[in-house]
């Protein structure tokens, strides 16, 4: 489970603390492999004429990335969710990178624990 703004979740995990269900072939977002040209590749190759939200939150094409998650990076970043992806520029690309970033960090450095298999917050400590 987590708490984030005040909202709680639960996952199931196994006995290693990895989320049950869950799959990803992309990296986690606070790891090294996620970079800003990966995730400029992935909107050039994935998101067509989508909306930033369904672009981020589908598929679970972000390990750890939740609804509630995309509505603080969105507010980070001053983004509409109901934006589409191709009519976003490319300095509103590193907005949106960077604020995915910022929002990430910001969780950890409230406390949530970060499983190492899937990068997804499990808990927080309050």
């Amino acid at each position: 489970m987590i708490t984030f703004g005040g909202i709680l979740f639960f996952f199931k995990v196994d006995d290693c603390g990895k989320i049950i269900n869950f799959t990803s072939s992309f990296p986690p977002i606070l790891s090294k492999e996620f970079t800003f040209e990966f995730f400029i590749d992935l909107i050039k190759n994935q998101a067509g004429k989508k909306t930033v939200k369904d672009f981020l939150v589908t598929k679970n094409r972000f390990p750890g990335f939740s609804n509630d998650i995309l509505h603080e990076v969105l507010w980070e970043a001053k983004i509409n969710p109901k934006t589409k992806v191709n009519m976003l520029t490319t300095e509103d690309y590193t907005i949106l990178y960077t604020a995915i970033k910022t929002v990430f960090i910001a969780i950890v450095d409230k406390g949530a624990k970060i499983s190492t298999k899937t990068c997804l917050a499990i808990m927080v400590d309050t």
